[in-house]
């Protein structure tokens, strides 16, 4: 099995300053902590997800300072993250290449922290239409409920390697890694992919495929709050074949329809499960 571009080490934590270069397929950079700047998150009573359609208030342009949304600090003018055509349906959050960051510089856009964090599975659409070109990361994070001196908010981690495959991360015996799932992701076509924290770890989802991982951070586990959301790429679109839709089109990944997910109650569960059965 060939080795992800980066190692897990510091991935879970460099999210936050988004400051860090890395070189492909290596894993020479320093962590940084997320709770650096997710701590900063705007805070919206009513935030339960986004499809960043106008009718929600999202124009064209940078997702930077959007209805609540924070750019990475190292976005430059000329920042790729933006709110554009493309959408499942409508609008999306596109990621494409920023000329004015090196390859391997983390950039995307923070989401607003959510209002009803006790919810405990994130779910979002992406299409990746980039032909072995950048990684893109769907991450999420807590704000409220990191312990004293634990320097790392991050809860989990999901990475579409731009070798065509999903991994996770994953902490092993204190060993933070990358798991290649085996799930390949599909190529310039819309998928919903679901992250759910459980009592003994987290449950992936992919277009109906699952995966189950222990926790990254087993000092939070099961009690750290879905607050915040992460979409970001490597910036190394221009290191495929472009897109794989071709034409105009930038190599790009698009994020849509963040939203987090309630439970199912115990009434709705009784009712499914005990409903009559409509005969054919």
């Amino acid at each position: 099995m060939s080795t992800p571009r980066y190692s897990f080490t510091a991935l879970v934590a460099v999210v936050g300053a988004a400051t860090a270069h890395a070189a492909r397929n290596t894993s020479t950079f320093a962590p940084q902590s997320l709770s650096s700047l997710a701590s900063t998150g705007y805070r919206d009573s009513s935030f339960n997800g986004t499809g960043f359609e106008a009718s929600e208030g999202y124009a064209e342009g940078t997702v930077n300072n959007q209805n609540g949304w924070t750019g990475f600090a190292n976005l430059g003018a000329n920042d790729a993250s933006t709110v554009g055509t493309g959408g499942n349906p409508g609008q999306a959050l596109r990621l494409t290449k920023n000329a004015q960051s090196a390859q391997g510089a983390f950039l995307g856009g923070f989401s607003p922290i959510f209002s009803n964090p006790s919810r405990r599975t994130m779910q979002v659409d992406v299409r990746i239409d980039d032909s072995g070109g950048s990684n893109y990361f769907f991450s999420g994070a807590t704000v409220s409920s990191p312990i004293p001196g634990e320097p790392n908010a991050t809860l989990f981690v999901v990475n579409f390697d731009y070798r065509g495959t999903i991994y996770v991360g994953q902490n092993t015996a204190g060993a933070l890694t990358f798991v290649n799932t085996g799930i390949n992701w599909a190529r310039n076509t819309w998928k919903t992919v679901s992250v759910e924290l459980t009592q003994t770890g987290i449950n992936y989802r992919y277009d109906g495929q699952s995966f189950n991982a222990g926790f990254l951070n087993p000092t939070l586990g099961n009690s750290g709050l879905l607050e915040q959301a992460v979409l970001y790429s490597d910036n190394y679109q221009d290191a495929g074949a472009g897109s794989i839709s071709g034409g105009a089109n930038p190599a790009a990944g698009y994020f849509d329809n963040l939203a987090l997910i309630p439970a199912p109650s115990t009434a709705l569960l009784f009712l499914a499960l005990f409903a009559p059965r409509r005969r054919g």
